[in-house]
């Protein structure tokens, strides 16, 4: 009766533990996508150490050897190059079903002219193939292209200590310092569920063989 109990006890806390986790390797290039559950994973863009994916209409960079969660969805970057990226992806959820997974909003920067207003006065503000790009005129008459947002990480400094900033495709990315430890976080929490339900099995236990005890010296 005991020993059974042991058992089942410990093969339900592992279903609840795993049930329904998803953890999957996969290698992505630029433009491709898998779906995970209700999530679908897509690469944007990479340039050799730094990856930019989006999840269901979120966008992050991730440097190689680093891990962060993606609108639910913890991505970690094992290698990258610029044609193709090896990742790891860990997704844990219930019955979810993909309503809407699309990544269109990653790849499409703007449909119309006014989908790229800067707020500049003095600049024109145009969509091209998809993209935004900004003109102001010169003293000839004509129109030049501004210049780009960045093109080292440096240039990119918001002067925020809880953030890493990124220089990406010439424009400037903003992520803390907490997304970057993400797959540290959930190991520690693994670690701690483990040593409660070593403990509680303990007590358990202690109690079970202290009511054996009793029952024997009844019937001496």
């Amino acid at each position: 009766m005991n020993k059974n109990f042991f058992i089942w006890l410990v093969v339900f806390v592992l279903i609840v533990f795993s049930v329904n986790a998803i953890d999957m390797s996969v290698v992505l290039e630029k433009g491709q996508s898998v779906l995970i559950k209700d999530k679908n994973v897509s690469l944007v863009d990479s340039l050799n150490d730094k990856s930019l994916f989006c999840v269901n209409g979120e966008k992050k960079i991730i440097e190689e050897g680093l891990s962060k969660r993606v609108n639910g969805v913890l991505i970690e970057v094992k290698k990258a190059n610029f044609e193709e990226v090896s990742l790891k992806l860990s997704y844990r959820c219930g019955d979810c079903l993909c309503d809407d997974c699309s990544n269109e909003v990653c790849f499409v920067e703007c449909r119309s002219d006014a989908d790229c207003d800067d707020e500049d006065e003095n600049s024109i503000d145009v969509c091209e193939e998809k993209k935004c790009v900004h003109k102001v005129s010169n003293e000839k008459g004509g129109f030049v292209v501004l210049e780009k947002e960045c093109l080292i990480d440096s240039e990119c400094s918001d002067d925020n200590e809880s953030t890493k900033d990124f220089c990406f495709n010439e424009k400037c990315f903003h992520s803390t310092t907490e997304e970057i430890s993400e797959k540290t976080k959930y190991s520690f929490f693994a670690l701690i569920f483990v040593l409660i339900l070593i403990i509680i099995l303990m007590i358990v236990y202690s109690k079970t063989k202290k009511r054996k005890h009793h029952h024997f010296r009844k019937y001496d």
